[in-house]
């Protein structure tokens, strides 16, 4: 579905973020077509959500990315919280 560029809230205020929802749903006037829309735009939303909270996690402590490449010493720091 070409419509997640157009969906991120960014800096929108919610009225107009969802009014904007409205004027996309238009283009999909079943219901069946609007709840498949409004489900697509929540994933992509949460999956933005989820990566902007990675990203500054990961700048905090990049050893978390890579669990796999834990030394001696990251895995007793994790022992003894």
């Amino acid at each position: 579905m070409a419509v997640f560029g157009q969906l991120a809230q960014g800096s929108m205020l919610i009225e107009q973020f969802v009014n904007h929802i409205k004027r996309i749903a238009k283009f999909h006037n079943t219901l069946e077509n609007i709840t498949k829309t409004l489900v697509e735009t929540e994933k992509f939303i949460l999956i933005q959500k989820q990566a902007d909270t990675l990203s500054s996690f990961s700048i905090a402590q990049p050893s978390i990315i890579q669990p796999g490449h834990y030394t001696d010493t990251d895995i007793k720091k994790l022992v003894e919280e």
